[in-house]
């Protein structure tokens, strides 16, 4: 069985597999507000993980738009850095002529970004 943490108002906030301090209470793996307390971390952790894909290509323009203006040189970014990038660029070209016609560069709305 699991333990929880609750805040001052009794709502489950925390939850753990060991006791630890601040986890003394037991619950049922069964139990209605667990179950709603791991609903809702697991759809917040899907929006955040949403905006950290919409995020990474804010940075992918932003690096490309400093290397268009010369201000750094892609040479500049670490080995790994510029693997990623690569990739990245190399996956959205084999993508696009496939999905060109059907989204464009960008659909926010859809969370798509190519």
């Amino acid at each position: 069985m699991p333990y929880i943490k609750r805040n001052s108002d009794g709502v489950i906030v925390a939850l753990s597999q060991d006791p630890e301090a601040g986890f003394d209470e037991q619950i049922d793996a069964d139990n209605s507000e667990l179950r709603a307390f791991i609903e809702q971390w697991s759809e917040t952790n899907k929006e955040l993980a949403s905006s950290d894909l919409a995020f990474v290509r804010v940075v992918e323009d932003v690096v490309d738009l400093l290397i268009d203006k010369n201000i750094i040189c892609f040479t500049d970014l670490p080995e790994a850095a510029r693997n990623k990038m690569l990739a990245r660029r190399q996956l959205r070209e084999d993508l696009h002529p496939r999905l060109d016609s059907l989204i464009g560069d960008e659909d926010e709305e859809n969370g798509l970004f190519l």
